[in-house]
């Protein structure tokens, strides 16, 4: 099972890579091995609603290095507006002065499996 799913989560990065994702600097060390890769761009919004609890990594895939991370629960809204540089978590607007509009960004998530 645990092989099964770090064979998905390599496909899916590497389809988002390949549509406009990360190409040259890679998020290992920066961004924990079980985080999935759910979103990347080249340029323009990335939209992300949290499935479940657990924390976001946006990463910076020319400068390679994260530029934000935030935990978020089930349902949570993450927007971020490389342009504006800013992320609005549930339409809370937060300046990140580090976005550099110009660059690739891919959004990784993090899924809480501990207790409640």
């Amino acid at each position: 099972m645990i092989i099964w799913k770090r064979y998905c989560g390599l496909v899916a990065a590497l389809v988002i890579a390949m549509l406009g994702g990360c190409g040259g600097k890679s998020p290992r060390g920066q961004v924990p091995d079980d985080a999935e890769p759910v979103s990347a761009r080249r340029e323009g919004i990335i939209h992300f609603i949290a499935p479940s609890r657990g924390t976001v990594y946006v990463f910076d895939c020319e400068d390679g290095k994260v530029i934000y991370t935030a935990s978020l629960a089930p349902r949570d809204e993450l927007v971020l507006h490389p342009k504006k540089r800013v992320v609005a978590l549930n339409r809370n607007v937060i300046p990140l002065r580090q976005v550099a509009p110009d660059h690739a960004h891919q959004l990784f998530f993090q899924q809480f499996r501990g207790h409640r």
